[in-house]
């Protein structure tokens, strides 16, 4: 089921140099010159000579300016799909296809493809695809696929607001750095997010519902930070192997999944683990090749100890690395009390020594603890009474997305050459007029919808570098001047300034005959 982390294609990690040129202009000064008197008809001329100067670089200044939004000059796609230049302007697709060329690309219908292979393929660094809360859905191997294979690595993909159905991996990066996966929908896949070959990235605000593995992290991916997402319901929730280490793992919930909420093997190394919600604890987390989950039912409690409700199930999946675990506990304690963390092994409870309690966050950490079952305790002189799960606070796993209209461009697309869709040309939010069309090849998208874009619709694309906060971003360069139309003369100026230069003109020309 894994191996399609393992690629086979060789790990490349070489990234872009992002370091910006700076440019020093040095002003040099000239000994001053001696000069001489100079008649006064040259020195008119020389006055009018400068009047003429003048008045040209006024008539420059009046020149039409940049459309803005407008495709760059030289922009051009090498026609295996559509191209958008750089800025805030989008283009629509509504198909399959290959994306080759930077810029911001919006699904303006659902895609239904069949027939195997993968639907949107993007090749090319700084682009964004927003699905604009359409659904790509289908039985091939990748609904969006960012393939940096080719040339080695790809950078700035950002990946939105879609949602995919089926696949064998709603949503795949391979061989891609400093790149996005943000709000996205995955059902019913085999892998619901997956990353091979791939680090640096940010996977943020994603819901994972019912796939085999909700995000499966293989083949050399470190350092990507998982953020805000829910797993729930899939039969692993969080998923890495094959030497996927560094990652870090922040205030996500998963629950409900049939076999672990969080999983690590096959030397995937120390993925930090911080604020996970099970449906029986809160845990953090730090070790190699292990694996956790919570419990359904509570054993008994140990001897003289009161329950919290906090319960968690930590086992090595491999070797026998030492575990750090900090465990959450809602429950106010008595003041003078004090939680103590204990683990169960074979039947038998023991106190963990050493843990350190913060009572200020509610949490009781230790380091250095086998496997087992964990929970956590207060002294009870009434022998504990019966232990029970207080299940922790869960989020919603919101498998809706919001419709948004965005402005788009007409584009002519590629469509990928193995998926046949299906394309319903209506919005979302549009349920009353439906058209479908199935064929594969090559096809045109229909005339673009026009609105106002909904969130972070527009603007220009940006490289950052992740952390845990999220990324520190930088504006990307949107290329070369636009060229004008006839409509953007300004305020009109251009033909009087010409006149009044000519004019200039020709009276330096009757100074210079007397």
């Amino acid at each position: 089921m894994h191996a399609r982390l393992s690629t086979g294609r060789g790990p490349c990690f070489t990234e872009p140099d992002s370091d910006r040129e700076i440019h020093q202009f040095i002003r040099r000064r000239t000994p001053m010159q001696p000069t001489t008197a100079r008649p006064p008809t040259v020195r008119v001329g020389v006055a009018l000579a400068a009047t003429v100067l003048v008045l040209a670089l006024v008539a420059v200044a009046a020149a039409p300016s940049p459309v803005a939004g407008a495709p760059a000059v030289g922009a051009a796609s090498s026609g295996a799909g559509p191209s958008a230049a750089a800025g805030t302007q989008a283009t629509g697709i509504d198909s399959c296809t290959t994306i080759d060329a930077p810029g911001r690309y919006v699904l303006t219908a659902d895609v239904s493809a069949s027939g195997g292979g993968d639907c949107i393929v993007v090749t090319a660094s700084d682009v964004t695809v927003d699905g604009a809360g359409h659904t790509v859905s289908g039985d091939g191997d990748h609904g969006i696929f960012v393939d940096g294979s080719a040339t080695g690595t790809v950078s700035n993909v950002t990946v939105t607001r879609v949602k995919t159905v089926g696949w064998s991996i709603g949503v795949f990066l391979l061989d891609a750095t400093r790149s996005r996966v943000t709000d996205i929908v995955a059902v019913d896949a085999t892998e619901g997010i997956a990353l091979g070959r791939s680090s640096n990235n940010l996977l943020a605000n994603d819901t994972l519902v019912g796939n085999a593995l909700g995000f499966a992290l293989g083949g050399d991916s470190r350092n990507n930070v998982l953020r805000d997402n829910v797993a729930t319901e899939n039969k692993w929730g969080i998923h890495f192997e094959r030497g996927s280490d560094g990652n870090l793992v922040v205030d996500n919930a998963a629950w409900n999944n049939t076999r672990w909420d969080h999983y690590s093997t096959l030397d995937a190394g120390n993925n930090p683990t911080r604020n996970l919600t099970l449906t029986s604890a809160t845990v953090g987390l730090e070790s190699r090749d292990v694996t956790v989950r919570a419990i359904d039912s509570a054993p008994p409690s140990p001897s003289g100890q009161r329950s919290l409700g906090e319960y968690a199930r930590v086992v090595h999946t491999r070797g026998e690395a030492p575990i750090s675990l900090t465990m959450h506990y809602e429950e106010s304690v008595a003041e003078g009390t004090t939680p103590t963390l204990w683990r169960r092994s074979e039947g038998d409870w023991m106190q963990v020594a050493g843990a350190d309690v913060d009572a200020a966050n509610r949490t009781v950490s230790a380091t250095a603890v086998g496997e087992g079952t964990f929970g956590l305790f207060v002294a009870a002189s009434d022998g504990g009474g019966p232990a029970t799960v207080a299940p922790a606070p869960l989020p919603a796993a919101n498998t809706t997305l919001e419709p948004a209209t965005v402005s788009v461009t007409t584009a002519t697309a590629t469509t990928a050459a193995t998926p046949a869709a299906t394309i319903a040309t209506t919005s979302p939010s549009d349920p009353t007029s439906e058209a479908t069309r199935t064929g594969a090849g090559t096809g045109t998208t229909p005339a673009a919808t026009t609105g106002t874009a909904a969130g972070t619709a527009t603007g220009p694309a940006t490289t950052g570098t992740v952390d845990a906060s999220g990324t520190t971003d930088t504006p990307l360069a949107t290329g070369m001047p636009a060229t004008g139309t006839s409509s953007d003369d300004g305020p009109g100026f251009g033909p009087a300034i010409a006149g009044l230069a000519g004019f200039a003109a020709a009276l330096l020309a009757i100074r210079r005959r007397r």
